[in-house]
């Protein structure tokens, strides 16, 4: 999956392909047992010969769609909004300072026009999530971020999402539907059947 992944979102988009030519795509994944916490699967890279570097655990980038549900169930828990309320999906500029503005774009660079929140929802939609965060106010999904405690601020426009490594976003997730912690397992084994014993977690580090 960590190789046939980058190669797939290659051939279907081709602005991703464009941008794989000067910096090849990289992959990482954290899976994690809702029963008992336990994480099942964690893949650091798309290859480990070309990078021994554990982008799952220590590589902190913006969560992306991973935050969609922090922006949605403040809207939804306010009243602010239903699942089936209609949202904007058209063309959208956010002013992020007095001399700055920001364009949010869906991943298929296409507009829908209206659409339900649920829509929205399902589809993964950035424009319209925009639009209703912008609409409940930040705070109330400042404050969400708070109930699952996610560690570091939500900033003051959807734009400048904070910087996020794969636990942290599990961890929000598990508080989110109130599961078990997520917790390393003693012994594992490698993606050819090897068993290794896993280490405790190192500090985190923001190498690329």
């Amino acid at each position: 999956m960590a190789r046939l992944a980058p190669r797939q979102l290659q051939s279907r988009y081709d602005w991703i392909a464009a941008e794989a030519r000067t910096e090849p795509l990289e992959v990482a994944i954290l899976s994690v047992d809702p029963r008992s916490g336990g994480i099942r699967a964690l893949v650091g890279g798309r290859d480990y010969n070309l990078s021994s570097f554990d982008r799952a655990q220590y590589m902190r980038r913006q969560p992306g769609s991973a935050f969609k549900p922090f922006a949605y169930l403040p809207a939804i828990a306010s009243k602010r909004a239903t699942p089936a309320t209609l949202l904007l999906d058209a063309p959208l500029s956010v002013d992020v300072s007095d001399h700055e503005t920001w364009s949010p774009h869906n991943y298929d660079e296409q507009y829908r026009g209206r659409v339900t929140v649920r829509e929205a929802f399902e589809k993964s939609l950035n424009v319209p999530t925009i639009r209703l965060s912008e609409d409940i106010g930040v705070r109330r999904v400042a404050n969400n971020r708070r109930a699952v405690r996610l560690r570091r601020e939500v900033p003051r426009h959807p734009g400048a999402a904070a910087r996020r490594d794969g636990s942290d976003v599990a961890r929000a997730y598990r508080r989110l539907h109130r599961l078990p912690e997520p917790r390393r397992p003693g012994r594992g084994r490698t993606w050819c059947g090897r068993s290794v014993t896993i280490a405790a977690s190192r500090s985190s580090s923001t190498r690329p």
